[in-house]
Order: C-alpha cells, then structure tokens, then sequence
C-alpha cells in the first residue's frame, strides 16, 4: 500500500507542476526537484535521516538549473539565499538538537534551487506549516516537546509552495521589505 501511495505521488506531483506551468527546461528542473524532496521527505518520515547520496546531486543539480536554464537568478542572489538558510537554521542546529544535520543539508540545497528572495517565502512557509504541525501534535494527540518529527516534509512542502505561489510571496515581501 505504501509503494502505491509513493508511486501515485511520484506520478500526481509532476503532473500538477506541468499541468499549472506547461512544458519547458524550467517545468522539467521543477519536477525533477519536487519528486526528489518527495522521495526526501517520504525517506525522512520513515528513518529521521536524509541521505547525503540524494542530497549531493539534488544541490549540484541546482546549481546547474541556475546556470544553464535559470539565467536570471545570480551568484549575488544565491550567496544571500544561503546566508539567509544560515542566519535562520545554522543557529537552531549549533545550540539544540531540535534541527539534524540533514535538515540543515537540505535547506542548503533547497536556497541553491530557488535562491534569494524565494527561499525567504519557502522558509516561513515551512516554519509556520512545522509550529502548527508540532501545536497540533501537543494539544490534540498529547505529545510532548521532545517528540522527533521529521523536518524534510516541511522543507519540501515550503519550497513546493514557494514555487507555485513565487508572484504572490514576491508581493507580499515586497510590501514588507525592501527587496
């Protein structure tokens, strides 16, 4: 049954990207991203470890999206996607153990795909989806803080609506800052 669940993702997700953007380099980099992080997400969920054999040639992969079909996106704007993932995470990793090192990978690999100021609307998205996740889990099901939850999930899921919804994230943190 899991297989199935697994299968019908790797297909449904790909078919949605194309289905909203249409078919191009940038559509097919997408998918082959999206089906990674699912793969990720799915592996996390069941060991609470993210292999470095998916992670390395998703965030080289990256930086060969950027190259050769995302021209627009520059070193400028992918040094500060990655200092922001260190601003934001390498914290929470170096003082507690509430973050693996896994995660932090991810997120790394992740900036390096969707780059400044993308990962900045795919990062609230992930830490707002993991607190009311966590705030779900200790009030409804009585868990407690030291729970283990996997954080791949939610990195994924910030990155897949980061993309999906980039205009309107763009607007609203535009509002907010000076981008």
């Amino acid at each position: 049954m899991k297989k199935l669940f697994i299968k019908s993702f790797l297909v449904l997700i790909p078919l949605l990207y194309i289905n909203i953007c249409g078919i191009s380099l940038h559509t097919l980099s997408m998918t082959f991203l999206f089906s990674t992080l699912f793969i990720i997400s799915y592996i996390d969920c069941q060991t609470y470890i993210i292999p470095n054999y998916l992670l390395a040639p998703l965030f080289i992969s990256g930086l060969l999206y950027q190259k050769y079909i995302c021209t627009t996106i520059s070193v400028v704007d992918t040094g500060l996607a990655l200092l922001f993932i260190s601003i934001v995470f390498l914290p929470v990793y170096l003082l507690s153990s509430s973050i693996g090192g896994g995660d932090i990978k991810l997120s790394y690999t992740i900036a390096v795909w969707l780059s400044y100021p993308d990962i900045i609307g795919a990062v609230l998205i992930t830490v707002s989806t993991a607190i009311l996740f966590s705030l779900y889990l200790i009030i409804y099901l009585k868990k407690n803080t030291s729970t283990l939850i996997p954080f791949a999930p939610f990195l994924s899921l910030g990155a897949f609506a980061a993309v999906l919804f980039h205009d309107h994230i763009a607007n609203i943190l535009e509002k907010w800052t000076l981008l």
